[in-house]
This record gives structure tokens, sequence and C-alpha cells, in this order.
């Protein structure tokens, strides 16, 4: 879902900003990373198949903004396929630990 704020409505194509509802993405990876670049998605539903294909494109990309999540449900399909769903929660706190000598 969009966030309706940003000017986010008026350089959608075809986005009216007195609509209701949400904005869902399916299989566009660009789209996902340039709305992801400007903090604009409140949630995530990330499938994960139990299956290695070896390549492809990454979702997050390298230099992304970094963003910490909260999971806010989770399921697994009878063929084994895992459903994960994350709100953002803001930016990530970074900590530090100094090993034990």
């Amino acid at each position: 879902m969009i966030r309706r704020g940003g000017g986010v409505w008026t350089t959608g194509p075809g986005v009216a900003p007195e609509r209701d509802g949400e904005l869902q993405i399916h299989g566009s990876g660009a789209l996902a990373r340039s709305l992801m670049a400007h903090d604009l998605i409140d949630e995530y539903h990330l499938l994960v198949y139990p299956v290695v294909l070896g390549r492809g494109q990454r979702l997050f990309p390298e230099g992304g903004l970094p963003t910490s999540f909260e999971l806010t449900g989770s399921l697994t399909t009878g063929s084994g396929i895992a459903v994960h769903t994350y709100r953002p929660t803001g930016r990530p706190t970074f900590g530090s630990f100094a090993p034990e000598q």
C-alpha cells in the first residue's frame, strides 16, 4: 500500500488522490525499488518458495535505504511456500560489541 503524501499521488499516472484503499505491486521489481527508495511502502508480503534458482534480480538493492521491519504475520502453505508480512518501523539502530578477552 502506498502512503498518501510526498506527492506520490500526483506523480503516479492513473492514480487519483481521492481514491481509498491500497495499491498492490505484483512482479514489478523496478517499481517496488523506486517506492522503497522514497520510503513509500507501508507493508511487504514476501513469499519464499522452496527452490533455489541460482540467479535472479535483487528486490532489495545494494545501497538501498536502511529500514527496520516488524513481522506482523506469517504462514506456510501446504506446498511449503512461506508467506511473511512485514511493516517498516523506521531506521535501524546499529550496535557494537567488544569481544570477550
